[in-house]
């Protein structure tokens, strides 16, 4: 599958580099910007031309390999559909409600603390 990297990150003004080590966030440098870039070969939407820019179509820095699809924390959006509560599957009684809202409320701390040891170890 060829992917379309004409505006990723690392062609435009504001690269500033990978973030953490890896090669699955980037750093932007516009004033006011979010730190961050989760998406670093589609860019965002203050994409703008880098000073320069000859690299050739395909080109991508070492260490990078694009994703083979829509990715949320890592993981193809299936993986996490299964195992993601929806609306319908809260229980209707009071009673059942608090025990279920702990259940989901523990899964959320868990996830952030899967989320904040990948990043402490530079994943």
């Amino acid at each position: 599958m060829a992917h379309d990297l004409s505006r990723a990150c690392w062609r435009c003004a504001h690269w500033g580099g990978f973030a953490h080590g890896g090669a699955d966030h980037s750093k932007c440098s516009r004033l006011n910007a979010s730190p961050l870039q989760a998406s670093p070969a589609t860019g965002c939407a203050f994409w703008t031309r880098g000073a320069g820019d000859d690299l050739p179509v395909g080109w991508m820095p070492l260490g990078f390999r694009p994703w083979d699809g829509p990715r949320i924390y890592g993981k193809a959006p299936s993986e996490h559909r299964s195992s993601s509560p929806t609306r319908d599957m809260r229980p209707a009684l009071p009673c059942e409600q608090f025990e279920y809202d702990q259940r989901a409320e523990a899964a959320a701390w868990r996830l952030a603390g899967e989320l904040m040891n990948r990043a402490r170890a530079g994943a």
